[in-house]
């Protein structure tokens, strides 16, 4: 078994670009998100851990992550 760090995020927060990209939605401020790229590799059925990309502060969108791409 091999030893992963990074932090365990639902699967329902990842959103793939059309480049290929995974990204997440960080909260920045109220009515204020931004993407960033992160890396993951599976955890469960319902999580990943990423590897990159976030900061264990981070506060991400958990769900309907993939709406947000289409109000921007």
């Amino acid at each position: 078994m091999q030893t992963v760090r990074g932090i365990a995020i639902p699967r329902s927060a990842l959103v793939r670009r059309s480049s290929g990209d995974t990204i997440v939605w960080r909260h920045d401020a109220p009515e204020r998100f931004s993407p960033r790229v992160v890396r993951s590799v599976p955890l469960d059925a319902e999580r990943v851990v990423v590897t990159e990309g976030l900061q264990a502060q981070d506060r991400i969108v958990t769900q309907g992550a993939s709406l947000l791409a289409q109000v921007r």
